[in-house]
């Protein structure tokens, strides 16, 4: 028998009519009777008439979220499919269950499904052995004729010219494949771009042409004199293209999970997350545009998720003209180095507001990619983040710039962390303009000469519209670079978290179900209670274990008293009931708010009756 089957006397499914039987957990029994018409063994599966040497095999798919144990009394056997498994059916083990299998495939109401094994794809194999052959007859004949370097050069050019042309023309049917030349096509360039650029600009605006040409061209230089500045040089290039490289070479280097494994566990959550879904046809009908979106079509093997990894070329861009910028923006750019110190100092950034706030971009684009790497959710939109954050923090070191003395050590601090976290510096200006004690400092009085009243409501408008009221690091469990992976995603605030399509969430990123969902449970509850009070009513609810909304619904008397007098301590005791009811009914409402109850309850094990009823056959 194939993997996860077995076989057991129909004894110990505890039925003793003959059939086909399916077992659930808590002893739900699901019988049927084969459909009368005897042996249907030349019935084909799938396409009609296609036999070959794998016409034996078959993919036995579970459609339902339930342990199923199908049985052929006559044989006295059970096959037993653990909930939404795929078990494939090899050597004979099909024709010994065809008759069965197509009985149960074929009810209105089945559980299972046949399928073909999906056919490999050849095209990357195909590709590599038709380019292969002409690349040795061209090496060996080179080689044999010795012949001279445009022989090789432009037989080299030939060739690759040829080979992407093939390439083209033979991916253009391959959407996986031709998904691993659009990612290597973008690997190249990035690499071109972080190696050219800082090397072109070492070559023409260090004076290094110039030293070369002293040293080896016209003798009128010692090469001694030369040669620590050249390694220098080397090793000033090299710190600039591994850094601009390191983010993204981890996207091409960290290990994908397979596409058909994403969509396999994002099947079962949902089955935990929608009773409304009973069977894969269910959820193939209602997310399954969705799900192909995410994770291309089923039948399709391959790690490279669907989407264009251009993101990761613009990113390239930004990172290596920051390191250029940070790094030739020293007075040491054009002299000789003469000693350790001199190498050190090629090293040493520029003390202004532009760079510090590029190495706060920078770092906090080390830790997001770092953690995503960590999390297998790296994804081109991650990088499309990192280059807008950069572009920004240019802006405000020009900002910064007009509040500090330039070159001070606040500027440098304040362009630092505005890199790291940008919104900071809104936060930070409205707290200056609005602190008097602030504004009778030397920068206070030069920022606040001639301010009116007028003035004032028009920064408070202003800064409240550029900073978050409502930041999603207030829920437990989100830290500064879990809420720039939700930003990537368009949540921003707790109240668009609580809002938030929580399919569209699961099928995007690769933040675990369970945690995803506590989040916006947390969320929901949050943008419930009253704004004023709000902190004192979380933490008052959380000193008694209810962390989240479904928490709270799930409390029942003499519990719910106690709740309401936590809540409204203010209120008349008469009045804490209404007033509690009231929240209960407002959490109720809210779109997600039953889905979330379902996750929970599968999670505590306390299902509902509705859900252990048992499916049966006609």
């Amino acid at each position: 028998m194939g993997m996860g089957s077995e076989t057991r006397d129909e004894s110990d499914t505890g039925q003793n009519e003959t059939g086909n039987v399916a077992t659930f957990p808590g002893g739900d029994v699901v019988s049927a009777q084969p459909p009368a018409g005897g042996d249907d063994s030349n019935d084909d599966v799938g396409t009609a008439g296609d036999d070959g040497p794998d016409d034996d095999a078959r993919t036995l798919t579970n459609l339902c979220n339930r342990v199923v144990l199908i049985t052929d009394a006559g044989r006295a056997a059970t096959l037993r499919l653990s909930p939404l498994q795929r078990m494939a059916l090899r050597n004979g083990e099909y024709t010994r269950w065809r008759t069965v299998l197509k009985a149960a495939e074929r009810d209105p109401a089945a559980l299972v499904r046949l399928e073909r094994p999906p056919a490999r794809d050849w095209t990357v194999g195909s590709i590599v052995a038709a380019g292969l052959w002409p690349v040795v007859i061209w090496l060996v004949f080179g080689f044999s004729a010795n012949h001279s370097l445009d022989y090789w050069a432009g037989g080299g050019a030939v060739i690759v010219l040829a080979g992407l042309v093939l390439a083209v023309v033979a991916l253009r049917g391959s959407s996986v494949a031709g998904r691993i030349l659009s990612t290597a096509s973008v690997g190249v360039v990035a690499v071109t771009v972080a190696l050219v650029m800082p090397a072109a600009a070492i070559y023409f605006g260090t004076g290094a042409r110039e030293y070369l040409w002293d040293a080896y061209g016209n003798g009128s230089m010692s090469r001694s004199a030369v040669n620590l500045t050249l390694v220098a040089r080397m090793i000033e290039l090299v710190f600039i293209v591994f850094a601009s490289l390191l983010p993204v070479a981890l996207y091409f280097v960290f290990d994908r999970q397979q596409l058909n494994t994403l969509r396999r566990q994002f099947e079962r959550s949902m089955f935990r997350l929608d009773r409304s879904i009973t069977r894969l046809p269910d959820l193939e009908t209602k997310y399954g545009e969705a799900m192909t979106e995410a994770f291309g079509r089923e039948d399709e093997r391959g790690r490279v998720p669907p989407g264009h990894p251009f993101p990761l070329i613009f990113a390239t861009v930004v990172i290596t003209l920051g390191w250029t910028v940070t790094l030739f923006a020293t007075t040491q750019n054009r002299g000789l180095v003469k000693d350790a110190s001199g190498v050190v100092s090629l090293l040493t950034p520029e003390r202004s507001a532009i760079v510090f706030g590029f190495l706060g971009a920078y770092f906090f684009a080390l830790q997001v990619v770092q953690r995503g790497y960590a999390r297998g959710d790296l994804r081109p939109k991650s990088y499309s983040a990192i280059t807008a954050r950069m572009l920004t923090v240019v802006i405000s070191a020009w900002v910064l710039e007009i509040i500090f003395a330039k070159g001070s050590t606040p500027l440098l601090l304040f362009a630092f962390i505005a890199g790291v976290v940008p919104e900071t510096l809104f936060v930070w200006i409205r707290e200056v303009w609005n602190d008097r004690r602030l504004l009778r400092s030397p920068l206070g009085s030069r920022w606040g000469r001639g301010r009116t009243s007028d003035d004032d409501a028009a920064v408070d408008d202003l800064m409240a519209g550029l900073t978050d009221s409502e930041p999603l690091t207030r829920l437990q469990g989100i830290d500064l670079y879990d809420r720039g992976r939700l930003t990537d995603e368009g949540i921003t605030t707790i109240e668009g978290l609580a809002h938030a399509d929580i399919v569209e969430l699961l099928l995007y990123t690769r933040i675990s179900a369970p945690r995803l969902l506590d989040w916006i449970d947390q969320a929901i509850l949050y943008i419930h209670l009253d704004q004023t009070d709000r902190s004192r009513k979380l933490e008052a609810l959380r000193s008694v274990g209810v962390r989240t909304a479904t928490d709270l619904l799930a409390v029942e008397e003499p519990g719910a008293g106690r709740l309401a007098a936590l809540l409204y301590p203010a209120a008349p005791a008469t009045e804490q009931p209404d007033l509690y009811a009231v929240l209960r009914r407002a959490i109720d409402g809210e779109e997600w708010i039953q889905n979330l109850q379902w996750w929970s309850e599968s999670q505590t094990g306390k299902l509902r009756a509705s859900s252990r009823r048992p499916l049966a056959y006609p």
